[in-house]
């Protein structure tokens, strides 16, 4: 009976091709070494491997040392560049003066108010003249009590006139009580503060109506 190939083009079995190196010496020709390398080869490529990921993570270890120096080489200019200009939110600082230009200015206020006592001495010696021992107690009672005994419009006067200052007094005369040899005694009653009396000896002051307390040297 004949036997019919399912193919009418049948093809013929060959044999598989081996890509093996070839025989080895010193084994039968029929054993192939195939797709085996030398260790020497793995061994290089393992170690530029492990050599290349080394670099990468110095590089990238030397760049983030590299940002932070920037940082801080930044944040030190910007500290640098407010302490010249001042705090937070542009506000100038104020340099503080010296003990010796506070002592100036002491100085200086000092002597300014003692030329307005002596100008205010001299206006009330204009309408009354003061002895030296007056004048003294005078100066004594203005350079401590002068703002309870002065008007107040005269002390923030500028300047003042002997007719400013007689607006101020409503009576000029002798201290209560006093003797006929105290010529040189004197009492001052101004409108708004109240009562001066100056002898030798001494100055008082009595407030308008008894209103607080008595002042004296």
């Amino acid at each position: 009976m004949p036997v019919f190939s399912p193919d009418p083009n049948p093809v013929p079995y060959r044999q598989p091709i081996s890509y093996g190196v070839g025989a080895a010496p010193g084994l039968p020709p029929t054993v192939s070494v195939v797709g085996r390398r030398p260790g020497l080869v793995t061994a290089i490529g393992v170690v530029s491997i492990v050599v290349a990921g080394l670099s990468l993570a110095a590089g990238a270890v030397s760049g983030l040392a590299a940002l932070s120096v920037c940082k801080i080489a930044r944040v030190s200019a910007g500290l640098s560049s407010a302490g010249r200009s001042g705090p937070a939110g542009g506000t100038p600082l104020v340099a503080l003066p010296s003990p010796d230009e506070l002592g100036a200015d002491v100085s200086a206020a000092r002597r300014a108010r003692a030329d307005r006592r002596a100008g205010m001495m001299d206006l009330i010696a204009s309408i009354r003249p003061l002895s030296p021992a007056v004048r003294r107690q005078l100066d004594g009672m203005l350079a401590r009590h002068g703002e309870q005994v002065l008007p107040r419009r005269l002390l923030a006067a500028d300047e003042v006139s002997t007719a400013d200052l007689r607006e101020e007094i409503e009576a000029v005369g002798r201290p209560p009580g006093a003797g006929p040899d105290e010529e040189e005694s004197l009492s001052i009653t101004f409108r708004s503060t109240g009562r001066l009396d100056l002898t030798p000896d001494r100055a008082l002051f009595v407030p308008t109506g008894g209103a607080g307390r008595r002042l004296a040297t």
